[in-house]
């Protein structure tokens, strides 16, 4: 070994100074409350869950049930992700894994499957060269890809809702033009169904809403900006301790939970969700006092 230096005469390595610093004082002079935003407690990844079911994270409400998803399929959800983002960069050169927030307006954010610009020749259409799409990627079954292109009786073709949502909340918070929605197998990745949707564009195989007092179709932005308030709506309940209402969207109270695992009962989302049992023994409506503190 070669001669060792003592301990007090190590030679490490001096910071220099470059412009960042100075830009960033800059910043801080220009706003002192610059850092002083409220923190993100509201994620993209809950569109159109349950209002209790958030009120329960929140509130950080133990589970009754430990999470058994399948170790297999979800190393396939995995794979197929981690493919589909590298395709996405190969073929449009997209930013992947692209952490956003609605700050200030509402304390919402995530973590975006990509975001990319189409160039000219890719994918001409209405949007053109130059427009932002947003994408959401989504590994599902062989019966639920059948589902989501018209397979299912009385189930028209298109993407859920809330794969929808989750890439319009990222498309308001990059300013982009429309939503990639890619769907594959984890059963056959050979099977799978793309969608690219303007934020404006009905969603027709949704059904038509009220907003502002007449019934109309909804759109990407529309589902987004409607999620977002609705967030920031079950957030202030909760920060009063006040556990939210049993209200699935596009359901509504649910009066019966079914039976966690069971095979019948209606919305199905109950009969998977890891607070079943919590749940089931509340009343219905909101339930003041459930927490004493703030928990987010």
């Amino acid at each position: 070994m070669g001669d060792q230096l003592p301990l007090g005469d190590t030679i490490g390595l001096e910071p220099i100074v470059t412009a960042v610093g100075a830009a960033f004082e800059a910043a801080l002079e220009a706003d002192p409350s610059l850092l002083d935003t409220e923190a993100v407690v509201l994620r993209a990844s809950d569109s159109l869950v349950c209002f209790r079911e958030l009120g329960f994270r929140l509130f950080r409400t133990p589970t009754d049930a430990a999470d058994d998803w399948n170790p297999a399929d979800r190393q396939k959800g995995q794979v197929i992700d981690r493919e589909i983002k590298a395709a996405l960069v190969k073929t449009y050169r997209a930013q992947t894994d692209v952490t956003f927030d609605l700050l200030p307006r509402v304390p919402l954010g995530g973590v975006g499957d990509a975001v990319y610009e189409l160039q000219l020749g890719q994918l001409a259409g209405a949007f053109g060269a130059g427009a932002d799409v947003a994408v959401e990627i989504k590994s599902v079954s062989t019966k639920k890809l059948m589902g989501l292109i018209g397979n299912w009786r009385n189930h028209p073709a298109g993407p859920d809702a809330n794969y929808i949502c989750q890439a319009a909340l990222l498309g308001l918070a990059v300013a982009a033009d429309a939503v990639h929605i890619i769907c594959v197998s984890r059963d056959d990745p050979y099977r799978r169904a793309e969608w690219i949707i303007g934020m404006d564009d009905d969603l027709v195989h949704l059904p038509v809403v009220r907003i502002n007092g007449e019934l109309t179709g909804q759109t990407p932005r529309h589902l987004a900006t409607g999620e977002a308030r609705r967030q920031a709506n079950i957030l202030a309940v909760a920060r009063k301790g006040t556990l939210p209402a049993r209200e699935v969207p596009g359901y509504g109270m649910v009066e019966y939970v079914p039976h966690f695992r069971s095979d019948i009962g209606d919305p199905f989302t109950c009969r998977y969700c890891g607070h079943n049992e919590t749940c089931r023994a509340l009343p219905t409506g909101e339930v003041a006092g459930f927490s004493q503190g703030w928990a987010a």
